[in-house]
This record gives C-alpha cells, structure tokens and sequence, in this order.
C-alpha cells in the first residue's frame, strides 16, 4: 500500500542552500570569465583603433608635406605663365603695328614719307 516517507525539512532546506550555493558560484566563475574575455576584447579594439588614429596621422601629415609641394610648384608655375602672358601682349601688339604700318604704307604710299 501506500509508504510514507519522513524527510526533515532540515535536510531539505541544507539540500537546497548547497545547491543555491554551488549555482551561485559557478554563475560568480562565469561572469569572472566573461568579464575577463570583455576587458581583453576591449583592450584589443582599443589597440586597434589607436593603431588606426596613428595611421590617419601619418597619412594626414604626408598630405600637409605634399600640399606644401604642390604650392611650390603652382607658384613657379603662375611665374612661368605671368612671363609668357607678358612675351605674349608685346608679339601681339608688335605683330598689330607691323600690320597696320604695312596697310597704312600700302594705302597711302607718300602718307609717312619714305619709312
């Protein structure tokens, strides 16, 4: 028929707290890790992401020399065309007053006299 079966509540409870204690502990040893493996991943973006602020420094640097470079070279460049620009004007207006001397003599032979 039926049996009963007398526990203590004692023992019940003793039962109870270890095993509250034991999933206390390894929640407190899984954490740790985590928070182990958290701070190491955190350490390693930080490394990473000063690596790459170095990097844009470097490369912003490089820029600034080459920027200095090319303002060089557009200022002896501007010289060279400011020279040409002038040479430019004075065979224009020489070519101009060839031209119109040689109309004028060809038009009005005795106008100037004998150029």
């Amino acid at each position: 028929m039926a049996e009963t079966v007398e526990i203590s509540l004692k023992d019940i409870l003793q039962k109870l707290d270890s095993k509250i204690d034991k999933l206390g502990e390894n929640m407190e040893s899984k954490m740790e890790k985590l928070g182990q493996e958290f701070n190491h991943k955190i350490e390693k973006l930080s490394e990473d992401v000063n690596q790459k602020v170095d990097k844009l420094s470097e490369d912003v640097n490089e820029l600034k020399g080459n920027v200095k470079a090319l303002e060089k070279e557009v200022t002896g460049l501007n010289t060279r065309l400011e020279n040409q620009e002038f040479l430019n004007r004075t065979i224009t207006v020489a070519l101009a007053s060839a031209f119109f001397l040689s109309v004028t003599k060809l038009l009005f032979p005795n106008f100037l006299g004998n150029i």
